[in-house]
């Protein structure tokens, strides 16, 4: 019983662990410029997957998405990433 109980435990404390990744939906400039260098591989994973459809930035490298993304934050700070790389 105990062991169970410790299992069950220690399941619910990973769980945050395996959270989602990040929500290109959602994701503003201003979440994009504060995060880290990790979380901005994650953001710029979730946008490419995002515009995958885009004739223009589909095609893109991380790299360069990640150099886009910067460069329409700059110019719309308060947008979401892919309406700033649509603007």
């Amino acid at each position: 019983m105990k062991l169970t109980l410790s299992a069950i435990a220690l399941v619910l404390l990973a769980a945050p662990a395996f959270a989602a990744g990040p929500d290109a939906a959602t994701l503003t400039c201003k979440d994009f410029v504060a995060a880290d260098a990790a979380g901005m591989t994650a953001d710029t994973t979730a946008v490419k997957a995002a515009v995958k459809a885009d004739a223009k930035l589909g095609a893109l490298s991380d790299a360069d998405l990640t150099t886009a993304i910067q460069t329409a934050c700059k110019a719309h700070a308060d947008a979401k990433v892919v309406d700033a790389l649509k603007m």
